[in-house]
């Protein structure tokens, strides 16, 4: 097309191979001679035709660039304790459905049943390791053991690089199949195979940090508090689909979906501890709904069905109402790395202090 032709432009390294030979000694027939003087003219007209294009674009927005780098590390930092909080609500709505109908079965009202009782939910812990590590997700290589709460769960006992600073190349946090980890020094460059383990780069993971489910006793009704963790959940799953959707409508390498790649995992792991119980595959297939919808709208032009479009500045302003959650947005705060606003988003927050998310 006219376009691919305008912004396409040719250059070879004839000229330079023309010079080494003659700095070598190395004599060249005089047809092979301006065979190299036509490659040398056509090179400078290419190099003038690029600097006039250049010429003729509108001037960068460096602060834009530095809002869209910052929102991109906020929802990759953001990807892990998201994931990790929606399903411990998941258990935690059954945990105190299941316990609502063994109340229902001592003849108890519905209003004795909304007062006095303390409910014990899931909440999550993160531990902070002392180095980031690179970890193997194989089948092969992780080992089933028992929690504190009796339940099952999986431990990825190999770890394959102690200490690992992919982050610095922006690898994706507790994510598989992300392409960057093929960096890490114990991946063979050719195979992308794992010099410890041989399994695939694709099933390893950079970790930082280890979450732990621990119960938490809440002296509230119950039926208000599904409806609470309900909604809570419901948002979660919104703001990721909106994070994504940013990501991908502004990322320039290849994409790697934090949020929906952790929920595949974890639904992998119930499998091999043998507790599947159906709610992880309606997290995914809620989420990858919600995700279609929110892009649908945008890509048509109608708008997002719950915001609008989505820019760096609205994906801070999404992070700041995921803070607020009730039950839950405290702790996915805490969790969080610090990840310094925009200027211009921090010029707007500023009211007699300044207030930095994370």
């Amino acid at each position: 097309t006219d376009s691919f032709q305008r912004n396409t432009f040719y250059f070879d390294n004839e000229a330079l191979k023309f010079l080494a030979l003659k700095k070598n000694g190395i004599e060249v027939t005089e047809w092979e001679e301006k065979s190299y003087e036509y490659s040398w003219d056509q090179s400078v007209k290419e190099t003038f035709r690029l600097f006039g294009e250049i010429k003729k674009l509108e001037g960068h927005s460096t602060e834009r660039t530095i809002s869209l780098n910052r929102a991109r590390e906020l929802v990759v930092k953001l990807a892990p304790p998201l994931a990790k909080i929606t399903v411990v609500i998941d258990e935690s709505i059954d945990k105190i459905e299941s316990s609502k109908e063994n109340a229902e079965g001592f003849d108890q009202t519905k209003e004795e049943l909304s007062v006095g009782l303390h409910v014990e939910i899931f909440g999550v812990k993160k531990i902070n390791l002392d180095r980031p590590r690179t970890v193997c997700t194989h089948k092969d290589c992780v080992q089933i053991m028992t929690n504190e709460q009796g339940k099952k769960e999986i431990n990825y006992k190999q770890v394959c690089c102690d200490d690992c600073y992919l982050d610095y190349i922006g690898v994706s946090p507790e994510s598989r199949n992300d392409f960057r980890i093929r960096f890490c020094w114990s991946m063979y460059t050719v195979t992308g195979n794992c010099s410890k383990c041989s399994h695939s780069y694709k099933d390893h993971m950079h970790v930082k940090a280890i979450y732990k489910t621990i119960p938490i006793e809440k002296n509230e009704k119950p039926f208000e508090l599904i409806v609470d963790l309900k909604y809570e959940r419901d948002y979660i799953i919104w703001a990721n689909a909106n994070f994504v959707y940013f990501l991908k409508k502004n990322s320039i390498l290849p994409f790697n979906d934090s949020f929906g790649e952790h929920i595949t995992l974890l639904m992998r792991d119930q499998e091999l501890t043998g507790i599947e119980n159906g709610s992880l595959k309606e997290l995914k297939k809620d989420y990858e709904k919600k995700y279609r919808e929110i892009k649908h709208a945008l890509d048509n032009g109608k708008g997002n069905p719950c915001d609008d479009e989505v820019t760096a500045e609205k994906v801070f302003e999404i992070e700041e109402k995921v803070y607020e959650l009730k039950h839950f947005g405290e702790t996915i705060k805490s969790s969080m790395e610090h990840v310094e606003p925009p200027p211009e988003l921090a010029r707007k927050r500023f009211s007699g202090k300044v207030r930095f998310s994370g």
